[in-house]
């Protein structure tokens, strides 16, 4: 269920830069304009917005290395020391 949810959102935030860019052409047709940028900044934006919604999980990842490393320094030292299992 947790997979589906999050193909799900994975799907929405991909989705939307395109369907910016999609509107943005379509303007760009209906008004005959030769003017070239807004859909591209519209992707622009998308593309950041999809960007700021991942990075809180990226700082997750990064705090979870940083403690797993820690804890393999912990280890090596207590085992340096006689402090392991007690054997």
């Amino acid at each position: 269920m947790d997979t589906a949810i999050a193909a799900a959102v994975l799907l929405v935030l991909f989705a939307l830069p395109l369907l910016g860019l999609w509107a943005g052409l379509r303007e760009k047709r209906k008004a005959g304009k030769r003017e070239g940028g807004s859909a591209a900044s519209m992707m622009g934006a998308g593309l950041m917005e999809v960007q700021n919604l991942l990075e809180p999980d990226r700082k997750i990842e990064v705090l979870r290395d940083r403690d797993r490393k820690r804890d393999l320094l912990v280890d090596v030292h207590d085992e340096a020391d006689g402090k392991g299992d007690g054997d």
